[in-house]
């Protein structure tokens, strides 16, 4: 367990709330930030791999009294790891999609812009995935919207063109 110290000097007296974003760049972060409700987080892509934590403390000056709060970061942007092995000679790309993610999320704690990704992984002549042959395939997501869960749909492809032999959901 880890303590930090902070010392905010000088506050008027009123209700505030501190946000600590970890890990992030700053090319993600949109709005003013005079109103924390304003500030949004942008879906960085899928070749954003990194997580992204955000906590927010909401606290009250009203005397001289020092403060303590406990607090836990919450996960903001995710990482799903993938990996095909064995792969039949007849398949020759394989394309995973993931419905249901966002692409907005907000420091109020709120999801929005439902969208899905795609992407199409060629197979070589080992039967392995053409980018790297033993390692995953690593995409950054975002939550899905409260309330509702995402999908996953697998699209195995062989020579006979652009039209899929298999297609479900998983």
């Amino acid at each position: 367990e880890q303590t930090h110290l902070l010392h905010l000097e000088g506050l008027e007296w009123g209700d505030y709330r501190l946000a600590f974003l970890a890990n992030s760049v700053e090319e993600i972060i949109s709005g003013g930030f005079s109103r924390l409700d304003n500030v949004t987080i942008n879906y960085p892509g899928i070749d954003k791999t990194d997580y992204y934590f955000l906590t927010v403390i909401p606290f009250t000056v009203n005397d001289n009294e020092s403060r303590s709060y406990d607090t836990q970061l919450q996960r903001l942007h995710g990482v799903v790891r993938y990996k095909f092995t064995n792969i039949d000679p007849d398949i020759k790309a394989i394309e995973v999609t993931m419905d249901g993610l966002t692409s907005t999320g907000c420091f109020a704690g709120t999801y929005s812009n439902d969208f899905s990704y795609t992407k199409r992984i060629l197979v070589n002549q080992a039967g392995t995935a053409a980018t790297k042959a033993e390692e995953p395939t690593i995409v950054g997501t975002f939550p899905t919207m409260d309330g509702r869960r995402s999908s996953w749909s697998i699209k195995l492809y062989n020579d006979e063109g652009d039209v899929a032999f298999y297609d479900r959901i998983i």
